[in-house]
């Protein structure tokens, strides 16, 4: 892992950080290898000599050198996996891994295909089509319901068309695992608006919104625009995209963040945001989400069809 992340990784922190670790096991031939500009080169074939120098090192009996092992070879493969991807080779990937031929490796969250175009305020018509969009992310809902949510989703609509949101994503990934994650999702948003909506010269607008996330997005804040050390649940990457967006301090308590995490979920309530949504998926589930003002089991299309996104359409 260590050899790769030197070789391969495309982030100096996280290759600074390997090295570091290293000189903590007092890996120091290893250290001096992969330092040494000219034997660098060499790196893959010299790695079973390598392995065969350290191969009796015991590090089970310090638990703080067994997660600084883990965390190298987790990092690692992850970027491995993004590294692939971007060399066109995400088929051999799925294969690896066992996942069925044509699932992607990276999704958006259930109901996110039309929460971000109606935020924006960009969903003007074809209500229905939109609606059914939504609730196949999550087909628990109550069929019997359908008229009313059908009304509830017609007035957000409406409502975001004349108040268009400001949207921010924050993330504790450094920028290039981001970059890939989120250019990857937006490909995966207009394949499935392309796949879903018959009417092709309507949708190829709203398509257009997802051509890049650097346009969509009013800020993105990822672990590169802070110290590594504060990240979640400090409060520091919201307070950045706060700034970035423009958001005043005495209007704090118009947004809402939205979290899939304890850490998550503890960082928006510190940066004094008025509002936090946990929206747990089965690796979180277990996460301790009382910070959070809702949990919304039942994901974004609860919080657009049920909860009306928190708006009261009475006054």
């Amino acid at each position: 892992s260590a050899v790769w992340t030197i070789k391969h990784g495309n982030d100096e922190n996280r290759k600074n950080e390997v090295l570091n670790n290293i000189k903590t096991l007092n890996f120091k031939n290893l250290y001096d290898f992969l330092t040494n500009r000219e034997s660098s080169q060499n790196l893959d074939s010299n790695i079973e000599d390598l392995k065969t120098q350290y191969k009796d090192f015991d590090i089970l009996s310090d638990l703080s050198l067994v997660v600084r092992v883990c965390v190298d070879i987790y990092y690692c493969r992850y970027h491995q996996i993004l590294w692939r991807m971007l060399s066109g080779q995400k088929d051999g990937i799925i294969k690896e891994l066992n996942l069925h031929a044509g699932e992607s490796l990276i999704s958006p969250m259930p109901g996110i295909t039309v929460l971000l175009p109606l935020l924006k305020g960009k969903i003007e018509s074809h209500y229905k089509e939109w609606l059914n969009l939504l609730i196949n992310d999550n087909r628990d809902f109550n069929q019997q319901n359908i008229d009313t949510y059908l009304e509830n989703f017609t007035k957000l609509c409406k409502y975001f068309h004349l108040n268009p949101a400001k949207i921010s994503v924050v993330t504790s990934s450094i920028f290039y695992e981001a970059n890939i994650v989120l250019s990857e999702v937006f490909s995966e948003i207009r394949e499935k608006l392309n796949a879903f909506f018959e009417d092709k010269s309507y949708i190829a607008n709203i398509s257009g919104l997802f051509n890049t996330y650097q346009d969509f997005y009013d800020a993105v804040v990822t672990a590169s625009d802070s110290n590594e050390i504060r990240l979640k649940p400090h409060r520091d990457l919201y307070s950045i995209a706060l700034h970035k967006t423009g958001v005043k301090s005495e209007d704090f308590n118009k947004v809402i963040g939205f979290e899939d995490s304890e850490s998550g979920s503890v960082a928006i309530r510190a940066a004094g945001i008025g509002m936090c949504v946990a929206v747990p998926f089965a690796q979180t589930a277990g996460h301790n989400l009382r910070a959070a003002a809702f949990i919304a089991q039942g994901g974004i299309p609860e919080v657009i069809l049920e909860k009306k996104f928190f708006l009261d359409f009475r006054s």
